[in-house]
């Protein structure tokens, strides 16, 4: 069984409103994850097999900062300190 997520950091903290921006987020447990930004999915998700490292795409989304919350079939993680749209 794998253990749950943890979404320890992402990278950059601050984007576009418009989205479209690569994003990485660093942790372990990521490996089949969907990532959401506040209630907006993230695109192009890619986890590196060792489950550590997972990059994307940020949706649009309106100015603020957001939860970044990463799920995953063994449970769900939020990144701390969120993202900020601007």
């Amino acid at each position: 069984m794998s253990s749950a997520p943890v979404a320890s950091i992402i990278t950059p903290v601050v984007g576009r409103e418009g989205g479209g921006e690569a994003f990485a987020i660093l942790g372990s447990g990521l490996v089949g994850a969907s990532v959401s930004f506040g209630d907006a999915q993230a695109a192009g998700i890619s986890v590196h097999e060792s489950g550590t490292v997972l990059v994307g795409v940020t949706p649009a989304h309106e100015s603020g900062n957001v939860k970044v919350n990463v799920i995953t079939p063994a449970g769900a993680s939020s990144v701390p300190d969120g993202y900020t749209f601007e």
